[in-house]
């Protein structure tokens, strides 16, 4: 059976609280609102300066939820090149990133079989009076080959059937591949360019500035060269430029009519017979990755057509 006095003593204690320092009851105490510890008027100001074990289970929490994670501090290196190599392949996949910008319809100089994107890039320009010139090379080379096989076929005897024929084939194989051998060991000869340069980090090629329409007939032998295989593709314009004596303003104007633009033939296991194709070769690539032994350059002046 519960007393009065009983009552009276419990009441008391749900009114007051006890202090955390002198453990008297105070009926106005400053309580932590987080561990719920109380103080008297006496030890109000230790409210502040008291150990919360609640604050430091909170503290603990928040700091472990803005630690850095581990991918953070230690990322995933393979990873990180895995998406490089994807973005360089997306871009090489464009058509101004690396692939094919040949023939897409009967006339080379058919501006409508260029993609939408390539109308509205300055390297369009470029691009369009390189295929001007390779045209006319061709249709010069055809020529040429045309009056001489015309000539020799009056004087050359009717052909024989031969049962070695595919033998003569494998032959030819061979022949052009000891020929590609002995050009590149004379390009790699003649090749100019900085003696510094160890002979490992070399990159031999042929380059050819391509001027104005006009200035067709006066296009100069290409040149054989080499830079750096760790150069990016800016500076071998840069090298090439001041090499053969033209005028480099890229990093002065935007004018596309200005700029000089880089392209590269289709290599031996790329081209097509009769094709005209070449490869845009992007300013901001790297040499290693975009010029090969052997290959051959274009140094194109852009020009609105």
């Amino acid at each position: 059976m519960t007393t009065v006095k009983e009552t009276k003593d419990q009441s008391l204690m749900e009114i007051g609280k006890h202090c955390q320092v002198c453990h008297r009851i105070d009926f106005l105490p400053f309580t932590c609102q987080l561990c719920k510890v109380s103080f008297c008027q006496d030890h109000r100001l230790q409210l502040n300066d008291h150990e919360c074990s609640a604050k430091k289970i909170l503290k603990t929490k928040k700091e472990r939820s803005t630690s850095p994670s581990s991918d953070s501090v230690f990322p995933d290196m393979q990873k990180i090149r895995d998406d490089a190599q994807k973005e360089y392949e997306k871009k090489q996949a464009k058509v101004f990133g690396g692939e094919r910008l040949g023939k897409n319809s009967n006339s080379i100089e058919n501006k409508s079989s260029l993609p939408l994107e390539a109308k509205s890039d300055p390297t369009s320009n470029a691009l369009a009076k390189l295929r001007r010139f390779l045209a006319i090379r061709h249709k010069k080379s055809n020529s040429k080959s045309g009056s001489s096989s015309k000539s020799s076929s009056s004087t050359s005897q009717p052909l024989k059937f031969s049962l070695f024929s595919s033998s003569k084939t494998s032959t030819s194989k061979v022949s052009k591949n000891t020929q590609r051998i002995l050009e590149l060991s004379q390009l790699k000869k003649n090749a100019q360019g900085d003696p510094k340069l160890s002979p490992t980090q070399r990159v031999h090629f042929w380059i050819q500035y391509i001027p104005d329409d006009e200035s067709f007939d006066k296009v100069k032998n290409r040149v054989p060269m080499y830079v750096s295989k760790a150069w990016p593709i800016g500076r071998l314009l840069d090298y090439a430029s001041d090499e053969l004596k033209i005028k480099n303003e890229n990093n002065k104007t935007n004018d596309s009519t200005q700029r000089l633009t880089i392209f590269r033939d289709l290599r031996r296991d790329e081209i097509q017979p009769d094709s005209t194709d070449v490869v845009y070769v992007p300013a901001n690539g790297r040499v290693i990755k975009e010029v090969l032994d052997g290959d051959m350059l274009y140094l194109v002046k852009g020009a609105h057509v």
